[in-house]
């Protein structure tokens, strides 16, 4: 299936063939003990190594030190697009989304490299874009009067203080 429109056809063809759907679900019953998709000892013993490797890592004092560098312009990246109008796992170029996001942002506000989707190499390219005013603004985005003015697109929950804590 290529797009999502194919899913959905796909989805109600099924629907409206309940042979077809016995056929494939007595495939998978027949098949799921030769398949790793079931395999549940191999799920479970790579879990198990996973978790095994992070104790270690605590043991040795080697915790994670996660990049919390420019949440804010990555949240206000990922709230722009109109998820409900969007199928999110049919775009192509997902990270390509996000740094076209992260560029019109940008070109308002500087945003620093970090180590994660936004680059050095992705600044220097939308800084090129900006001089040449090619800044892809095309994109599924709330505008602002809609998101200023109580739309569909709900403010980010503000920490509470608690009396007696800082």
């Amino acid at each position: 299936m290529s797009s999502p429109r194919d899913y959905v056809e796909k989805a109600v063809s099924l629907g409206r063939n309940k042979t077809t759907v016995a056929v494939y679900r007595a495939s998978l019953l027949k098949n799921r003990d030769r398949s790793t998709l079931f395999n549940m000892k191999v799920l479970v013993e790579k879990i198990e190594a996973l978790y095994r490797g992070m104790c270690e890592d605590y043991r040795r004092g080697r915790l994670p030190k996660p990049d919390l560098n420019n949440l804010a312009p990555y949240l206000e990246a990922g709230i722009s697009f109109d998820h409900e109008a969007t199928e999110m796992q049919a775009v192509k170029d997902y990270e390509g989304m996000y740094r076209d996001a992260l560029a019109r942002l940008h070109a308002g506000r500087a945003i620093p490299a970090d180590k994660r989707l936004w680059r050095a190499a992705d600044i220097v390219r939308a800084e090129k874009l900006l001089a040449t005013a090619e800044v892809p603004i095309k994109a599924a985005t709330v505008s602002r009067s809609k998101a200023s003015s109580g739309g569909s697109r709900a403010k980010p929950a503000q920490k509470k203080r608690v009396a007696g804590r800082r």
